[in-house]
């Protein structure tokens, strides 16, 4: 109920109207549902069951499995390719030439991943050179990534807005996955093995998403098929996204690999459970996912009106954010000593640091949603750039003197400028600082909460 009170006061009745008797609309709030519904699961499993399996490794171990893992992650953009959005709206706009989209899609994705894999392992070897166990657990993780050319399937079920085959897929998987964890938990296997399943747990999603695509899908995959005109289209209109892409990735995952080159795995254990529990960001993401579409259709037809509803999104986003900063910090050694035990306390001051970019997090979130309603789309693009150099630096600087410490304020100073203080830098953005400022208004916000809530 509170939920549809929120949503209800941030759109005009005339949209809370039309969603609630519109069954296409319903379409929508179900597949947001059903995302909302994997996450919640994702993260539950994640937390508990991944902090299960860093007690069991150890601090070094654990280090060692992050380290692979990020190593990696650095450059998946060479394997997505930027695709995610510009295929999804192909998809919707050429229904006819679906099975040309999707084959073109597929198999460029494939080619990037041979190059991710080339590119990892080249990279890994030039930079451990003697490191013979870090090689091999970047060969193992990067495989994996071969599989996740299939996630064109997940595109095509988003673009006919049934996104709960997708979900089916990975929960599936997930599960299985943990289960194997837990298994091999109580078996003692050694870190190799936790290694392996990320590559296996890319598999089963991949077999997964086949069958029911196979299963649900008018399209079969034997009619897919290469299309150069395409190609050079898909390529073309994703080559900015690509560039986005690789900045996320770099801001996301340099800090552990720095960690990890420059002080050492089990400092980098110690870092990576209190980063691990970083997913504050997708309270916003829900929230601002569930009403952004009927905000922007008022746009269309006032501007004045658009603009007081987004002021009350942030508004409550800014006050979740300032709430769920307060209990993170507070709570932080607590938390640290329930899921990680005692080897991990020096990670309860990485969390509270790290707790930090809540606020900017959320309202970050919300400015991305805005400045592509805006048509702005490439401040997005400069100021990941900015972020992501910043936290590269600072990285830089900082290890050295201060450990992990300084890696969590690297980041904590980069999130703010990305996504907080960068849009200052834009003329045209600057009107959303205000908003920004606005928000801290307690007298004000206080009586929307209360009436929103009635």
């Amino acid at each position: 109920m509170m939920l549809k009170n929120i949503f209800k006061n941030l759109v005009p009745a005339s949209i809370y109207e039309r969603v609630v008797n519109s069954d296409s609309l319903q379409r929508i709030f179900s597949n947001v549902n059903w995302l909302t519904f994997e996450k919640l699961t994702n993260m539950a499993l994640g937390i508990f069951i991944g902090a299960w399996v860093a007690r069991y490794l150890g601090p070094a171990n654990y280090g060692r499995l992050n380290y692979a893992r990020s190593f990696v992650a650095l450059f998946t953009f060479l394997s997505t390719l930027g695709l995610n959005q510009v295929v999804v709206r192909d998809l919707v706009k050429y229904d006819k030439e679906k099975e040309q989209i999707l084959g073109t899609t597929f198999l460029l994705k494939l080619i990037g991943s041979v190059i991710m894999n080339i590119t990892a392992i080249g990279a890994v070897v030039i930079i451990n050179p003697s490191e013979t166990g870090s090689k091999f657990f970047v060969v193992l993780v990067a495989f994996g990534y071969l599989f996740k050319s299939f996630d064109v399937i997940v595109y095509w079920f988003r673009s006919q807005v049934e996104s709960k085959y997708a979900v089916f897929a990975r929960l599936s998987s997930r599960f299985i996955i943990n289960g194997f964890r837990v298994v091999l938990i109580l078996l003692k296997a050694p870190l190799v093995a936790f290694v392996w399943l990320i590559s296996i747990n890319f598999f089963f999603i991949a077999l997964g998403l086949i069958l029911y695509f196979q299963n649900y899908s008018s399209v079969s995959l034997l009619d897919w098929s290469f299309s150069l005109r395409w190609a050079k289209s898909l390529l073309k209109d994703s080559w900015p996204l690509l560039l986005s892409g690789a900045a996320i990735t770099i801001h996301d995952r340099i800090d552990q690999v720095m960690i990890g080159n420059m002080i050492g795995d089990e400092a980098l254990g110690i870092y990576a459970a209190a980063a691990r529990l970083k997913k504050w960001s997708f309270v916003a993401v829900v929230i601002s996912n569930s009403v952004f579409p009927a905000l922007i259709r008022t746009r269309e037809n006032n501007k004045e009106s658009y603009h007081a509803r987004l002021q009350k999104l942030l508004d409550l986003l800014t006050w979740l954010a300032i709430s769920f900063t307060v209990g993170v910090v507070f709570l932080s050694p607590f938390i640290i000593r329930l899921l990680y035990g005692a080897e991990y306390a020096k990670s309860s001051l990485i969390l509270s640091i790290l707790a930090g970019e809540i606020l900017f997090n959320f309202s970050g979130v919300v400015s991305s949603k805005y400045l592509v309603a805006e048509n702005l789309t490439k401040i997005n693009l400069f100021r990941t750039i900015i972020g992501s150099s910043m936290n590269l630096v600072l990285n830089f600087l900082l290890i050295p003197i201060i450990g992990i410490v300084g890696s969590a304020l690297s980041t904590l100073v980069s999130v703010a400028i990305q996504d907080y203080f960068g849009i200052l830098l834009f003329s045209e953005s600057r009107g959303l600082f205000t908003m920004y400022m606005r928000a801290y208004n307690f007298k004000r916000v206080y009586r929307e909460v209360r009436n929103l809530l009635k």
